[in-house]
Parts: structure tokens; C-alpha cells; sequence
């Protein structure tokens, strides 16, 4: 399973979780079957609500699921199309996050609970 997390930097495993995944500057995949991390970085030079393109960097990644403080409806519906998930993130550090997840402790994000400040 590949789990994606939003980061502010490229310390992997052990660096700092960034809430917002259509504004992190870093997105760590973190191969749960391998232990194996790859860092991605977010490029887009726009940041606004709704033109964000965090998707683009994953695509073809085989993401199963994102791990974010908040996702819009819209991204929330690119999400659920592919087929993965994403759970509210809770944890300071990479390392902290997938082993709340793992662990069963984080909330899915579903349409009825997504962020409403977002399209």
C-alpha cells in the first residue's frame, strides 16, 4: 500500500506533516509493504483554492491513500475516482502519521465531512 503525506520539507520519514494537501510543497509516499519512501516535490507555482494540482504528482504513483488535515469536495471526488482514500491526518512527523493510520486510529474523509471552504 502506498500511504502519501504532505510535507513542508524533504526530511522523509522523519520530517514535520504540512495539513493542506493542495498546498504542501512536499509530498513523501511511503510504501508500507517495502518500508520504502520517495519524495515528490509539489512544483505548481499557483496555490489558490480549487487550482492546485497536487493529482498531477501522484498520477501513476498507485497512491491508495492521503493522509491531510482537510480536502476540499472536489479533490475529495478526483480522490475517490481513482479509487484510494483519504483520512484526517493526525501526528507531527511522517513516522508518527502512518503509524496512526496503520494502527486503525485515523477518521476517513468522506464528502459529509470534507473542508467547506473549498469548491
Amino acid at each position: 500500500m502506498i500511504i502519501c503525506i504532505p510535507t513542508s520539507g524533504n526530511a522523509g520519514i522523519e520530517e514535520q506533516v504540512y495539513g493542506h494537501f493542495g498546498t504542501c510543497r512536499y509530498l513523501v509516499l511511503y510504501n508500507t509493504e517495502n518500508e520504502e519512501i520517495e519524495i515528490l516535490e509539489h512544483k505548481s507555482e499557483s496555490h489558490g483554492t480549487g487550482i492546485c494540482t497536487p493529482f498531477a504528482f501522484i498520477e501513476g504513483k498507485n497512491v491508495d491513500v492521503i493522509l491531510t488535515q482537510g480536502m476540499g469536495r472536489r479533490a475529495l471526488d478526483i480522490l475517490y475516482a481513482s479509487g484510494a482514500k483519504a483520512f484526517y491526518l493526525e501526528g507531527d512527523t511522517v513516522k508518527e502519521a502512518v503509524g496512526k493510520y496503520l494502527a486503525g486510529e485515523l477518521k476517513e474523509i468522506t464528502p459529509e465531512n470534507s473542508c467547506r471552504g473549498h469548491v
